[in-house]
């Protein structure tokens, strides 16, 4: 019996929910689980058959919950096909969670959607993406979880769009809410790599030279977009390292999960995507879809400080 089925087997007795033990090793067990994880180079049966039971504890046990996302995205880097193959029982479990949990819960598990899409991409998880696209153009969740559901959303928009609309199939008015949602919680995102994000999503709803969006909004929406890139001018932020925060850094620089997330933000389309060309070629497809007429008529409903920083920086 090897080290990886042993330390297996010692997870799976300290996280049997059936067993009395559990109720004072599950804690334990769930350290020594992400810890083993995070050291593995490839994924034993002896986990590979607990992936399931991972699932059933972050929809039973709460309180365990930071634990549990972090060995679930553990899962994702090391065994992406894996995590494919239980997409469906995985996003009606993120769902659960989302509906259960309060507002940190809520960002704990927004990150792991995140991270299981770029890392373990799936048309399954367009249930969980509905979810949180659903919390945000109601207006019911808290501004924080709002920013942190649009940062998975916004992502999905800049890399593919024809997947992020298919999200609003049958609520197309939805789109608007998104919309003034994002414009209004853009300023609380403090990461420029997600700011730079943000505005990539909302060149994709400039793009599409949708006159009802468009005409109340089309201000707002140039500010954002050309402020982002104002700030990030002549700025390294322009091909950036997208990391979400300290929190979702491994522990230590020798993991060999370091390496594998790594790997996924080298793999990421938007690492280098040039947000200058992104709005010209917005700016063009917006008036080519409207006209000329139509679309210069829109840019004069804009305030002429902001079309002369646009006519300036994008020159």
């Amino acid at each position: 019996v090897g080290l990886s089925d042993t330390i297996g087997e010692a997870v799976s007795a300290a996280t049997d929910s059936s067993s009395e033990e559990a109720l004072f090793l599950m804690e334990d067990g769930l350290g020594l689980w992400g810890a083993a994880l995070r050291q593995l180079e490839a994924l034993p049966p002896s986990f590979a058959g607990l992936y399931s039971r991972i699932l059933a504890i972050a929809t039973r046990e709460y309180e365990f919950l930071p634990l549990c996302t972090k060995i679930i995205e553990s899962y994702a880097l090391i065994a992406p096909d894996a995590v494919r193959a239980s997409a469906a029982e995985t996003a009606n479990a993120l769902v659960s969670i989302l509906e259960g949990v309060r507002d940190k819960g809520c960002i704990l598990t927004a990150s792991t959607v995140e991270l299981l899409v770029r890392a373990a991409n799936a048309p399954e998880w367009d249930v969980v993406l509905r979810s949180m696209l659903r919390a945000v153009v109601t207006g019911e969740s808290a501004s924080h979880v709002v920013v942190a559901y649009n940062n998975v959303l916004a992502r999905l928009l800049a890399s593919d769009k024809h997947r992020f609309f298919a999200l609003f199939e049958g609520h197309a008015d939805a789109l608007a809410k998104w919309v003034d949602q994002i414009l209004d919680t853009i300023d609380c995102i403090y990461l420029a790599p997600r700011r730079k994000i943000a505005a990539l999503a909302l060149s994709e709803i400039l793009a599409l030279g949708n006159i009802d969006i468009l005409q109340p909004r089309m201000g707002a929406l140039l500010g954002e977009i050309c402020g982002v890139l104002f700030h990030m001018e002549g700025d390294s932020a322009l091909i950036y390292e997208p990391v979400a925060g300290p929190e979702d850094e491994p522990d230590s620089a020798e993991e060999p999960e370091s390496a594998r997330r790594a790997q996924v933000v080298r793999a990421d389309p938007l690492r280098t995507a040039p947000l200058r060309e992104r709005i010209l070629s917005a700016l063009s497809s917006c008036e080519n879809s409207m006209g000329s007429e139509r679309f210069a008529h829109l840019m004069g409903s804009v305030d002429p400080a902001i079309t002369a920083q646009i006519r300036e920086r994008l020159a």
